[in-house]
Protein backbone atom coordinates (compact mmCIF):
# COMPACT_ATOMS: atom_id res chain seq x y z
CA UNK A 1 0.00 0.00 0.00
CA UNK A 2 1.60 3.05 -0.75
CA UNK A 3 1.88 5.10 1.96
CA UNK A 4 -1.14 5.25 3.53
CA UNK A 5 -1.69 6.76 6.87
CA UNK A 6 -4.79 5.28 7.29
CA UNK A 7 -6.95 5.41 10.65
CA UNK A 8 -7.81 1.31 9.25
CA UNK A 9 -10.86 -0.41 10.55
CA UNK A 10 -11.81 2.54 13.25
CA UNK A 11 -10.54 -0.02 15.65
CA UNK A 12 -8.67 2.69 17.38
CA UNK A 13 -8.37 6.42 17.11
CA UNK A 14 -5.13 7.00 18.74
CA UNK A 15 -3.25 4.47 15.91
CA UNK A 16 -2.20 6.16 13.12
CA UNK A 17 -0.30 3.65 11.07
CA UNK A 18 1.71 4.15 7.47
CA UNK A 19 3.02 2.21 5.16
CA UNK A 20 6.32 1.81 6.89
CA UNK A 21 4.17 0.04 9.87
CA UNK A 22 1.07 -1.01 8.15
CA UNK A 23 0.07 -4.20 9.88
CA UNK A 24 -3.90 -4.27 9.28
CA UNK A 25 -5.18 -7.27 6.97
CA UNK A 26 -6.23 -6.22 3.73
CA UNK A 27 -7.03 -6.62 0.05
CA UNK A 28 -5.49 -3.95 -2.46
CA UNK A 29 -5.86 -3.81 -6.21
CA UNK A 30 -4.02 -1.21 -8.27
CA UNK A 31 -4.70 0.28 -12.15
CA UNK A 32 -1.06 1.25 -12.55
CA UNK A 33 -0.31 3.07 -15.92
CA UNK A 34 3.44 3.54 -17.26
CA UNK A 35 4.58 5.68 -19.90
CA UNK A 36 8.22 4.23 -20.49
CA UNK A 37 9.23 6.47 -23.00
CA UNK A 38 7.95 7.65 -26.31
CA UNK A 39 7.12 4.28 -28.18
CA UNK A 40 6.46 2.12 -24.95
CA UNK A 41 3.66 2.09 -22.29
CA UNK A 42 2.15 -0.82 -20.07
CA UNK A 43 -0.66 -1.23 -17.82
CA UNK A 44 -0.20 -3.17 -14.84
CA UNK A 45 -3.34 -4.93 -12.68
CA UNK A 46 -1.55 -5.02 -9.46
CA UNK A 47 -2.75 -6.96 -6.08
CA UNK A 48 -1.44 -6.77 -2.94
CA UNK A 49 -3.10 -9.34 -0.30
CA UNK A 50 -1.46 -8.91 3.33
CA UNK A 51 -3.38 -11.30 5.89
CA UNK A 52 -3.48 -9.75 9.74
CA UNK A 53 -1.25 -12.53 11.75
CA UNK A 54 0.31 -9.63 14.17
CA UNK A 55 1.29 -5.83 14.68
CA UNK A 56 4.83 -7.56 14.61
CA UNK A 57 5.26 -10.10 12.12
CA UNK A 58 3.74 -8.78 8.46
CA UNK A 59 3.67 -10.90 5.52
CA UNK A 60 2.50 -9.67 2.23
CA UNK A 61 2.05 -11.26 -1.53
CA UNK A 62 2.33 -8.81 -4.50
CA UNK A 63 1.28 -10.15 -8.07
CA UNK A 64 0.40 -8.65 -11.55
CA UNK A 65 -1.08 -9.20 -14.81
CA UNK A 66 0.51 -6.70 -17.69
CA UNK A 67 -0.98 -5.21 -20.68
CA UNK A 68 1.87 -3.89 -22.59
CA UNK A 69 1.85 -1.31 -25.43
CA UNK A 70 5.08 -1.22 -27.54
CA UNK A 71 5.61 -0.12 -31.35
CA UNK A 72 5.58 -3.68 -32.65
CA UNK A 73 2.21 -5.06 -30.81
CA UNK A 74 0.44 -5.69 -27.89
CA UNK A 75 1.05 -7.86 -24.95
CA UNK A 76 -0.68 -9.29 -21.72
CA UNK A 77 1.87 -11.45 -19.54
CA UNK A 78 2.05 -12.47 -16.13
CA UNK A 79 4.05 -9.67 -13.82
CA UNK A 80 6.29 -11.20 -11.18
CA UNK A 81 5.50 -12.83 -8.40
CA UNK A 82 6.72 -10.27 -5.18
CA UNK A 83 6.83 -12.22 -1.53
CA UNK A 84 7.57 -9.81 1.73
CA UNK A 85 8.30 -10.34 5.39
CA UNK A 86 8.35 -7.63 7.48
CA UNK A 87 9.17 -7.63 11.03
CA UNK A 88 7.75 -4.14 12.93
CA UNK A 89 9.72 -2.23 15.80
CA UNK A 90 7.16 -0.20 17.84
CA UNK A 91 7.84 2.72 20.21
CA UNK A 92 6.46 2.93 23.11
CA UNK A 93 4.70 6.28 22.19
CA UNK A 94 3.41 4.58 18.81
CA UNK A 95 0.17 6.91 18.48
CA UNK A 96 1.41 9.52 20.40
CA UNK A 97 3.34 12.54 18.92
CA UNK A 98 7.32 11.89 17.96
CA UNK A 99 8.89 8.63 16.52
CA UNK A 100 6.70 5.78 15.97
CA UNK A 101 8.93 2.89 15.34
CA UNK A 102 10.77 0.83 13.00
CA UNK A 103 10.18 -1.70 10.15
CA UNK A 104 12.62 -4.16 8.61
CA UNK A 105 12.25 -6.65 6.14
CA UNK A 106 12.66 -8.57 3.30
CA UNK A 107 11.05 -8.63 -0.25
CA UNK A 108 11.93 -12.14 -2.15
CA UNK A 109 10.96 -11.34 -6.31
CA UNK A 110 10.19 -14.65 -8.53
CA UNK A 111 10.69 -13.81 -11.82
CA UNK A 112 6.81 -15.19 -13.23
CA UNK A 113 7.07 -12.12 -15.78
CA UNK A 114 9.16 -11.11 -19.00
CA UNK A 115 11.37 -8.00 -19.45
CA UNK A 116 10.54 -7.76 -23.42
CA UNK A 117 6.95 -7.40 -21.95
CA UNK A 118 7.83 -5.18 -19.07
CA UNK A 119 6.19 -7.43 -16.70
CA UNK A 120 9.19 -8.39 -14.88
CA UNK A 121 12.94 -8.23 -14.33
CA UNK A 122 14.24 -11.76 -15.42
CA UNK A 123 16.15 -12.04 -12.51
CA UNK A 124 15.63 -13.79 -8.90
CA UNK A 125 16.08 -11.07 -6.35
CA UNK A 126 15.54 -9.81 -3.28
CA UNK A 127 15.46 -6.79 -1.88
CA UNK A 128 15.81 -5.69 2.06
CA UNK A 129 14.10 -2.77 3.51
CA UNK A 130 14.15 -0.75 6.60
CA UNK A 131 12.37 2.42 7.24
CA UNK A 132 10.60 4.15 10.29
CA UNK A 133 8.12 6.88 10.50
CA UNK A 134 7.09 10.38 12.73
CA UNK A 135 3.99 12.12 14.15
CA UNK A 136 3.87 15.39 14.34
CA UNK A 137 2.02 17.17 17.36
CA UNK A 138 -1.17 17.58 15.14
CA UNK A 139 -1.77 14.17 15.13
CA UNK A 140 -3.41 14.71 11.19
CA UNK A 141 0.26 14.87 9.53
CA UNK A 142 3.04 12.29 9.47
CA UNK A 143 6.44 11.91 8.06
CA UNK A 144 8.53 8.80 7.27
CA UNK A 145 11.60 7.17 5.48
CA UNK A 146 12.26 3.65 3.72
CA UNK A 147 15.25 2.52 1.90
CA UNK A 148 16.20 -0.36 0.09
CA UNK A 149 18.32 -2.12 -2.20
CA UNK A 150 17.39 -4.20 -5.20
CA UNK A 151 19.66 -7.13 -4.96
CA UNK A 152 19.53 -9.34 -7.88
CA UNK A 153 21.38 -12.49 -7.99
CA UNK A 154 20.45 -14.85 -11.08
CA UNK A 155 18.63 -14.60 -13.95
CA UNK A 156 16.77 -16.88 -16.43
CA UNK A 157 18.20 -18.57 -18.87
CA UNK A 158 19.02 -16.55 -21.80
CA UNK A 159 18.19 -13.61 -20.28
CA UNK A 160 20.45 -10.46 -19.29
CA UNK A 161 20.95 -10.09 -15.37
CA UNK A 162 18.82 -7.15 -13.77
CA UNK A 163 21.11 -4.20 -12.56
CA UNK A 164 20.94 -3.69 -9.02
CA UNK A 165 19.77 -0.29 -7.26
CA UNK A 166 19.67 1.72 -4.11
CA UNK A 167 15.86 3.45 -3.25
CA UNK A 168 15.42 6.00 -0.95
CA UNK A 169 11.78 7.21 0.18
CA UNK A 170 10.30 10.46 2.18
CA UNK A 171 7.00 10.87 2.53
CA UNK A 172 4.85 14.03 4.47
CA UNK A 173 1.11 12.83 4.60
CA UNK A 174 -1.95 14.40 6.11
CA UNK A 175 -4.91 12.26 6.50
CA UNK A 176 -8.43 12.54 8.93
CA UNK A 177 -11.07 9.44 8.70
CA UNK A 178 -12.29 10.47 5.14
CA UNK A 179 -9.10 12.15 3.03
CA UNK A 180 -5.04 11.42 2.53
CA UNK A 181 -2.80 13.63 0.39
CA UNK A 182 0.46 12.85 0.66
CA UNK A 183 3.97 14.05 -1.15
CA UNK A 184 6.72 11.34 -1.61
CA UNK A 185 10.02 12.35 -3.26
CA UNK A 186 11.62 8.56 -4.64
CA UNK A 187 15.41 8.47 -5.48
CA UNK A 188 16.95 5.22 -6.62
CA UNK A 189 20.56 5.48 -7.72
CA UNK A 190 22.34 2.21 -10.29
CA UNK A 191 25.89 1.85 -8.59
CA UNK A 192 26.31 0.04 -12.26
CA UNK A 193 25.95 2.84 -14.13
CA UNK A 194 26.24 5.87 -11.77
CA UNK A 195 23.09 6.74 -12.86
CA UNK A 196 20.62 8.89 -10.57
CA UNK A 197 16.98 8.89 -10.63
CA UNK A 198 14.38 11.31 -8.84
CA UNK A 199 10.86 10.75 -8.66
CA UNK A 200 8.02 13.29 -7.21
CA UNK A 201 4.46 11.33 -6.44
CA UNK A 202 1.01 12.72 -5.44
CA UNK A 203 -1.42 10.54 -3.46
CA UNK A 204 -5.01 11.31 -2.99
CA UNK A 205 -6.72 8.50 -0.95
CA UNK A 206 -10.51 8.52 0.24
CA UNK A 207 -12.02 6.48 2.82
CA UNK A 208 -15.86 5.56 1.83
CA UNK A 209 -16.30 3.57 5.30
CA UNK A 210 -14.22 1.48 7.62
CA UNK A 211 -13.49 -0.84 5.23
CA UNK A 212 -13.40 0.39 1.56
CA UNK A 213 -11.46 2.86 0.07
CA UNK A 214 -10.26 4.62 -3.07
CA UNK A 215 -6.78 6.02 -4.30
CA UNK A 216 -5.21 8.09 -7.21
CA UNK A 217 -1.99 9.15 -7.99
CA UNK A 218 0.71 10.21 -10.06
CA UNK A 219 4.32 9.70 -10.13
CA UNK A 220 6.51 11.32 -12.64
CA UNK A 221 10.81 11.38 -13.31
CA UNK A 222 12.61 14.83 -12.59
CA UNK A 223 15.76 13.43 -13.57
CA UNK A 224 17.67 10.23 -14.52
CA UNK A 225 17.33 7.98 -17.62
CA UNK A 226 15.92 4.52 -16.53
CA UNK A 227 12.87 3.04 -14.62
CA UNK A 228 9.97 5.38 -16.81
CA UNK A 229 8.68 8.59 -17.47
CA UNK A 230 5.20 8.83 -15.49
CA UNK A 231 3.25 6.31 -13.04
CA UNK A 232 -1.01 6.78 -12.86
CA UNK A 233 -2.32 5.10 -10.25
CA UNK A 234 -6.01 4.16 -9.52
CA UNK A 235 -7.19 2.05 -6.87
CA UNK A 236 -9.22 0.65 -4.28
CA UNK A 237 -8.48 -1.61 -1.07
CA UNK A 238 -10.81 -3.39 1.53
CA UNK A 239 -9.60 -3.79 4.90
CA UNK A 240 -10.15 -7.55 6.36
Amino acid sequence: MAFCNLNAQGQDSTRKTTDVLFYYGFIEYDAEYYKVDSKNSFLEHFVSYQPFITDINIFKIEFGIVNSFQAEGNYTTPGDLRLNYHRNFLSPQYGKAGYQGTTAGIKFIIPTGRSEFFSGFDSWSLEPIVGSSWQFENPAWSQGILARYYLSFASLPDKKQRFDYLRMEYYLGYENRKIGVYFEPDYRYIPSKDNHNLFLKFDLNFNANSKLGFKLSNKYRVFGDYFFENLVTVGFYVFL
